[in-house]
């Protein structure tokens, strides 16, 4: 039982809040142009701030964890590098084969994964989660911005777009000013309300995620998104984390590969398919159900983990 309620206790705040803003945009209380601002804000200004804060306030060199880095590094890899010509020959158009592939390595890791690790273990476990995710979502952006420009017909691509993409990525700016605060054991003045400025992000990030959710025609391609979001969702996260056991990792770095690879697949992955005219429908419906069926795998890994005594 007390399994039990501290999943729940985990859980239950974030799906209240994206519930919330499904809601709120259902009966109209969030608009379109609303929900556009917003994401834009939490973005280029929330996020930054989150990641600022919460590896400005961090020891670096003390939570800097090279072998989990490492790990959560090569299997993304390993995922990206064995999705991608599976994608290749099993859709025959190539505005699906980028989309499919970015689905299968990419989660949002910054939404969920330092809220989910700073509810086990505290700023600890949010620390050792920021750290990670300024190594993980240059990956993320590296990969995304190649495989769906490859598959762009209408522009070739292009190594130094790509890297050019990550270098002007809001949360990579932050991630970096952050890491350079901890190095140089900067302290921040009290003054600047950053703390009060990030606690922003994850509440208000929740609630336009379920604002974004939109299941309109998700019957149309169901069979593609169950496989989908249950290779991506289920199998893969679960073949990861018996590795990561068999690896002796336990505690917070259990919490941070749940947290990365039960998240749900990244808003920003179908923002990505739309710019690189990618099929961004099927990008926004994976985006839409694996966000629902994260919240029932976080619940069930993290009452297993807590079970079995892991956390």
């Amino acid at each position: 039982m007390d399994a039990f309620l501290f999943s729940g206790e985990i859980i239950l705040p974030i799906f209240i809040l994206i519930l919330s803003g499904f809601l709120l945009k259902k009966f109209g209380i969030i608009s379109e142009g609303f929900l556009k601002g917003a994401n834009n804000f939490t973005f280029q200004f929330l996020f930054p701030v989150l990641m600022i804060y919460n590896l400005g306030t961090s020891d670096f060199l003390a939570d800097f964890d090279g072998k989990l880095v490492g790990f959560v590094l090569i299997t993304t890899s390993l995922v990206f590098f064995v999705s991608w010509p599976i994608s290749h020959f099993v859709f025959k158009t190539p505005e699906r084969r980028g989309v499919i592939t970015q689905a299968m390595f990419r989660s949002n890791f910054i939404l969920f994964g330092i809220p989910i690790c700073q509810a086990i273990y505290g700023v600890e476990g949010g620390n050792v989660a920021a750290i990670v995710g300024a190594f993980l979502v240059p990956l993320y952006n590296v990969y995304a911005s190649f495989i769906l420009s490859y598959y762009n017909p209408l522009r070739e691509h292009s190594l130094k777009r790509c890297l050019l993409e990550v270098i002007k990525n809001p949360i990579i700016i932050g991630s970096v000013i952050g890491i350079i605060i901890s190095l140089c054991r900067l302290r921040i003045p009290e003054a600047i309300p950053l703390e009060e400025v990030a606690s922003m992000a994850t509440p208000l990030a929740f609630l336009l995620l379920g604002a974004e959710l939109n299941f309109k025609h998700i019957y149309k391609d169901i069979n593609i998104i169950f496989s989908t979001v249950a290779i991506r969702g289920i199998i893969l996260p679960i073949i990861i984390l018996l590795i990561a056991r068999a690896m002796n990792f336990t505690g917070i770095e259990i919490a941070v590969l749940t947290a990365a690879y039960f998240s749900p697949v990244a808003v920003s992955s179908y923002v990505m398919a739309k710019n690189e005219n990618g099929d961004y429908e099927l990008a926004a419906e994976i985006v839409a159900f694996s966000a629902l069926v994260s919240l029932i795998s976080v619940f069930l890994a993290v009452y297993t983990f807590k079970h079995l005594g892991v956390f």
